[in-house]
């Protein structure tokens, strides 16, 4: 894991110091080796980086926040699996899905399209997913309405819209529409931040995606 780490490591140093590179896109790769890597001391540097390139030791800390609010010890599953590094799992995903399928999007399922898929199978523990009435998860469902707190996806909704093209009845909906600003301006409330920080974050970064 150690030569991975340290190919990741100078692969995203190339990407944070570019300055041809949008600092939003910076950030969120920084965000991401953080997770991979989150012991790793060489984060230090890289948030060093993103100081140098334009973003306020504010936006900064976001590493931080991050790591506090989804590291290793507080997830339930291992999100990458450790096979290899970032950049060779992406352009396997990438060969494969230019090889076998239209789109390289459609490449990911989400967790709430496997979770749906298995409820409709009756594939759902009810010990991890209890339900307040008396309902057998363990008997399939033809009609599924979901609403997510703390919002959904466009790739989720496009999912639940494929899955209604299988047979099932699927209704889905949340508190808004999720995407990794959203998520950024939450993780900035979550350290403590006002709301106006958020704001601050879009002028910063110069991306209004």
């Amino acid at each position: 894991i150690i030569k991975y780490q340290i190919f990741d490591q100078q692969k995203v140093r190339e990407f944070v110091i570019d300055p041809t590179v949008n600092n939003l896109d910076k950030l969120r790769l920084v965000l991401l080796y953080s997770l991979r890597y989150e012991k790793d001391e060489k984060i230090m540097s890289l948030k060093s980086d993103l100081r140098t390139a334009g973003l306020t030791q504010q936006t900064v800390s976001l590493v931080d926040a991050l790591l506090k609010y989804a590291g290793n010890e507080r997830r339930k599953a291992d999100i990458f699996k450790k096979e290899g590094n970032l950049f060779e799992k992406a352009t396997r995903v990438m060969k494969q899905a230019f090889k076998d399928v239209p789109n390289i999007y459609t490449q990911h399922q989400s967790l709430l399209s496997t979770l749906v898929q298995q409820l409709a199978k009756g594939g759902l523990k009810e010990l991890d997913y209890p339900s307040p009435s008396p309902i057998d998860t363990r008997k399939p469902m033809k009609t599924v309405i979901v609403f997510q707190m703390g919002g959904i996806t466009y790739q989720e909704a496009r999912e639940a819209a494929n899955l209604n093209n299988e047979g099932l009845d699927i209704v889905v909906g949340g508190t808004n529409i999720f995407n990794s600003r959203t998520f950024l301006g939450e993780l900035t409330y979550f350290q403590g931040e006002m709301q106006k920080n958020f704001h601050h974050f879009e002028i910063e970064t110069g991306d209004h995606r």
